[in-house]
């Protein structure tokens, strides 16, 4: 397994992915067979083994403060997209790509990341133990 950016050509097998990794999440019903454009730079990163997408993420981040980010304070991102196939899980997937985009926000001057979820419990444990902080809006 290794994470590299998403390029254009990884579209079908990113969507195949994100459909598949949805489905037993409580963004089951988030099916779209087009990957969303941003109106602002993105961090979009891909795990691939055996030449498949087998998980990936994506963070939308600003370049002028209030561009992205919902709550005030630094340039931040708000990470839109993480998923990773049933198979995968519990392999570190998820936590290499976030370790790989923290490294490469870091080094744009994002300091904070933004993420909103539903009340899926497997996912918020998974942020929580990642360090985010969970808030009700």
């Amino acid at each position: 397994m290794y994470i590299r950016g998403y390029e254009r050509s990884d579209e079908q097998s990113w969507i195949r992915c994100r459909v598949v990794s949805f489905m037993d999440s409580s963004y089951f019903d988030y099916v779209q067979n087009f990957r969303e454009e941003y109106n602002n730079p993105a961090l979009r990163l891909i795990a691939i083994d055996n030449n498949q997408v087998i998980g990936f993420l994506d963070i939308e981040y600003e370049e002028n403060l209030g561009d992205v980010c919902y709550f005030e304070g630094d340039l931040g991102g708000v990470m839109w997209n993480l998923g990773v196939l049933p198979e995968y899980r519990h392999k570190n997937v998820a936590t290499n790509l976030w370790c790989k985009a923290k490294s490469i926000l870091k080094d744009l001057g994002i300091k904070r990341v933004e993420v909103w979820t539903q009340d899926d419990k497997a996912s918020n444990r998974w942020y929580i133990k990642q360090g985010f902080k969970l808030k009700k809006t």
